[in-house]
């Protein structure tokens, strides 16, 4: 699933909670004009492709997709949702099972086709079998979709699934349709051209270093378009990245904590998102197929009790956590389970059946360095409890993704976008979750799967709460810490909610 993208730009328009209609104040999401002249934004990577289905993760992924492909609702965060290309939703009957969307009248793709219900119906059809990044989500969780009319789209679920708003936001892929008429023709024009409702359209690329987008004809809300024209360049070393945005006007990047005060001395802005992106050990082998020790609970707990939690949130300038999800999300539990104890790790060891412990092979993006040297932060805290971790760098990310999959390591080093409790529990916990590569299963959790997501209110925080505790007993994971993003603009106003900023709202 396409994690955090949106951010929110000024308007009145009223949201309300999860569960209840999103009125729409006004038609624009916009203060109204453009201020016109280029805007560059910065990245250190390329995204994968310009297919929305097969972008990925990442700045550069959200980026690309957000300019071109506008969602039915902008994520606030929580539980709040603004109208986009919908003007609202609701859940239909009790159970959390079936959601209905309503479209705004008369919206067309950059192609001149017609945004309506059929159009989303076809888009969510074709995902399903289009073997994309989460098109077994879509399978598994739609039982069908039925168009009332022109503008209402209703959506009945398999299961409970009381984030289905998310889907269809900016956090989510299923409310970004691409046009019915590229999706009949041949779809590989997908990866070079841009078929969506979005405030821009792809205008011209320098594969792997520059993308060039301009406002598109037919988009809903003019005074939304502030730029003549977007430019995503590529750079991948952040120091050069920070002196291109400082020599240039309406600019922005990406950037880490270590700049802010070379970021400061060029009187560049900085901006930061919220604690949303949690820094975690995935414990991929709980079954001890690779590592027979960490198919005992007990050994997991140990490398939880093992690991300095504060020494990792001063490095990556966050805060120390030991829960999947980032503080404030719905579901957190407030006092923790754990503590930096090497020696109750080694206790917990020698009644496993370890007292001299044990070792095991962590795979770790290379081309993150804040991840290697936390990684060898970890390596040294686990060897005081007898746990050897030899670490293994991927040098780029389509090799870390293929040695994930390829499930010779025991556990791999990750930074995880949170959102909801639910959607962490679906895509880690559940057998059939995206980041659940070897289809693990346990009753206890899924029961408590099942019993918060028909829940709403205090209950549905309660039973979370349950969940997240259970999660970090099990011990699938060690997560490490929490932290938000910071950003660096030239003259550029970015609005952050999420974990990333929409280009679509900096003016």
């Amino acid at each position: 699933m396409r994690l955090t993208r949106r951010a929110l730009v000024t308007t009145a328009a009223t949201v309300l909670g999860l569960g209840g209609l999103v009125a729409c104040g006004s038609s624009s999401n916009s203060t109204g004009g453009g201020a016109g002249g280029t805007l560059t934004l910065i990245t250190s990577t390329a995204p994968s492709s310009i297919n929305p289905l097969l972008v990925g993760y990442g700045n550069s992924a959200t980026q690309t997709v957000d300019l071109a492909y506008s969602s039915f609702f902008d994520w606030l965060g929580g539980d709040r949702f603004e109208p986009v290309l919908a003007t609202g939703y609701k859940f239909i009957g009790s159970g959390n099972k079936e959601i209905r969307i309503t479209l705004r009248k008369g919206l067309k793709f950059s192609d001149g086709a017609a945004l309506n219900a059929q159009a989303e119906k076809t888009f969510l059809e074709y995902f399903m079998d289009a073997k994309a990044q989460g098109s077994e989500t879509v399978k598994r969780l739609v039982k069908s979709i039925s168009t009332p009319n022109e503008t209402t789209v209703d959506i009945k679920f398999t299961q409970p699934y009381p984030d289905a708003p998310l889907l269809f936001s900016d956090g989510g892929a299923w409310g970004s349709p691409i046009s019915p008429k590229a999706l009949s023709g041949d779809t590989d024009q997908l990866g070079y051209h841009t078929y969506g409702a979005g405030a821009y359209e792809l205008d011209s690329t320098v594969s792997g270093s520059t993308y060039t987008y301009v406002p598109n004809p037919n988009y809903y809300d003019t005074s939304a378009q502030h730029w003549d024209k977007v430019v995503v360049k590529v750079i991948a070393n952040t120091d050069s990245a920070l002196q291109t945005v400082k020599g240039t006007a309406h600019s922005v990047m990406q950037g880490t904590w270590k700049q802010k005060s070379q970021a400061s001395s060029a009187s560049l802005t900085e901006t930061t998102s919220g604690a949303q992106l949690t820094y975690m050990l995935m414990l991929t082998d709980r079954a001890g197929k690779v590592t027979p020790a960490l198919g005992d609970v007990k050994v997991r707990q140990a490398l939880n009790y093992a690991v300095d939690r504060s020494a990792i949130a001063d490095l990556v300038n966050g805060t120390a956590n030991e829960q999947i999800v980032a503080k404030g999300t719905a579901g957190y539990y407030s006092d923790p389970i754990y503590s930096q104890d090497a020696a109750k790790a080694k206790e917990l060891l020698t009644e496993a059946g370890y007292p001299d412990g044990f070792s095991f092979k962590l795979l770790v993006p290379g081309y993150e360095p804040t991840l290697v040297s936390a990684a060898q932060v970890l390596a040294d805290d686990l060897a005081k409890a007898n746990i050897t971790m030899k670490i293994v760098t991927a040098p780029t990310f389509q090799q870390f993704l293929q040695q994930q999959s390829s499930m010779k390591y025991s556990a791999d080093f990750e930074q995880w976008e949170s959102t909801t409790m639910f959607s962490a529990a679906q895509q880690l916990i559940e057998p059939n979750g995206y980041v659940n590569k070897a289809h693990d299963s346990d009753a206890d959790l899924n029961k408590q799967i099942a019993k918060a997501s028909v829940l709403t209110g205090s209950a549905a925080t309660n039973a979370w709460q349950d969940f997240s505790q259970l999660v970090s007993e099990k011990a699938w994971f060690v997560p490490l810490a929490s932290t938000d993003q910071v950003f660096y603009s030239n003259d550029v106003t970015v609005p952050v909610n999420g974990l990333y900023p929409n280009p679509v709202t900096m003016s």
